[in-house]
């Protein structure tokens, strides 16, 4: 997914593997592609450092490989709002339950649609995109769509503005 080097080929990638996906599968690449671009935020901000001493954030078990983690370290260093934190929080909260339920998961189901109407109030609606309609899954679908697309956009355009941390000298040393 590195070739993607703007916002807008984000967007515009995820926009079409969505759309060709069920509900489940969606969601789940909503995620992991949300997950990426908050990996690539924190990384962007935090001090350089070679391939193999990077054991923070991105392998399996290093201390920040969850996709909460992530959202809570990008938060806590200022790289996203309390808004779109919380409102990322709710997108893990549906992608668990469309990975984790055996049952059919679709945005067609009543906890699905509260948990889309709680992202539509953290979100603020999204500005442009007004309200969803509820009362028909494939409106439904089509909020959750296109406040990931905001969120991707946004989450690569904070970034492309982001400054990296420059390493300390050592402490000890003498000029």
């Amino acid at each position: 997914m590195e070739k993607y080097t703007d916002a807008r080929q984000w967007c515009n990638k995820f926009m079409n593997e969505f759309n060709k996906e069920s509900d489940r599968a969606a969601v789940i690449i909503s995620a992991a592609m949300l997950d990426t671009a908050l990996e690539t935020l924190v990384k962007k901000k935090l001090v350089k450092v070679s391939k193999s001493e990077e054991n923070l954030i991105g392998e399996p078990y290093a201390p920040i490989s969850s996709f909460a983690a992530k959202i809570n370290l990008a938060y806590r260093m200022g790289l996203i709002s309390a808004n779109l934190c919380h409102g990322l929080h709710v997108i893990r909260d549906i992608r668990n339950d469309f990975a984790h339920n055996i049952e059919e998961c679709s945005f067609q189901k009543q906890g699905v649609r509260a948990r889309v109407t709680k992202l539509q109030k953290e979100c603020g609606n999204v500005g442009i995109i007004g309200r969803m309609d509820e009362t028909e899954a494939h409106g439904v679908r089509r909020y959750f769509e296109i406040t990931i697309a905001f969120m991707l956009h946004s989450l690569f355009q904070n970034s492309e503005r982001c400054e990296r941390i420059e390493a300390r000298r050592d402490e000890w040393r003498r000029p």
